[in-house]
């Protein structure tokens, strides 16, 4: 190995310190706990060092979020691809499922770029627009691929995948908000049906071509 990819296998080991470092600080503490000094703290590493790669916690935290943006697009892209074809309405259901699978296996990060506020609104933009590397293109082009099968009508197709969004977010949030939690003083049913019971609610809702679920059977009471 020579001495410059040693040096770039270094400066990627360091960056993917830093990042876990402040992905673990703003999910504690919110953006406000997020100092140069914590992060410098954590990685056992000098502020004065720190600072060679990022100027101040406003660049730390941009990208940051450019870097698990793409990440998080990518692994939904590439499952998508991966299994490409079928019903459409099948291929949107799936992606709402790999959506809740990758916030729920990675909470740390999900909750950096959809649970905490943040005075960053500069990101990184030259992905957006293309399906393989920004999750809402990839989304919404999922979307306007099943209003070519004839469902949804003639429904805005931005509104229909914000609010599809929207569903598996509000599921996967209160999971990961609860996750901490020993003693719950609501029963949750299993997260699993509660994804599936928001997407039925945003394709019934919606879609007039939808079939409904199956009711399930009553459980015979014990006498």
């Amino acid at each position: 190995m020579g001495s410059a990819e040693r040096r770039e296998r270094e400066r990627q080991a360091m960056q993917t310190a830093i990042f876990d470092a402040t992905r673990a600080i703003v999910s504690q503490r919110g953006y406000e706990g997020l100092t140069m000094r914590a992060v410098a703290d954590r990685i056992e590493y000098s502020v004065a060092a720190l600072y060679k790669h990022f100027a101040d916690r406003e660049e730390l935290i941009r990208a940051l979020c450019a870097h698990d943006f793409y990440t998080f697009s990518r692994v939904l892209a590439e499952k998508r691809s991966r299994e490409a074809g079928g019903d459409a309405i099948e291929q949107l259901r799936a992606l709402g499922r790999d959506y809740a699978e990758f916030a729920l296996e990675h909470p740390e990060q999900y909750r950096v770029l959809f649970m905490t506020s943040r005075p960053v609104d500069k990101i990184d933009t030259k992905e957006m627009g293309n399906p393989e590397s920004d999750a809402y293109a990839l989304l919404l082009g999922a979307v306007q691929a099943a209003q070519a099968e004839g469902h949804f009508g003639a429904r805005e197709p931005h509104l229909v995948a914000q609010l599809m969004w929207a569903a598996v977010h509000g599921v996967v949030s209160i999971e990961i908000a609860h996750m901490a939690i020993k003693k719950r003083n609501i029963p949750f049913a299993p997260v699993k049906q509660r994804i599936e019971g928001a997407l039925d609610m945003v394709f019934l809702g919606l879609d007039a071509k939808a079939k409904a679920p199956k009711p399930r059977r009553p459980t015979a009471r014990r006498r």
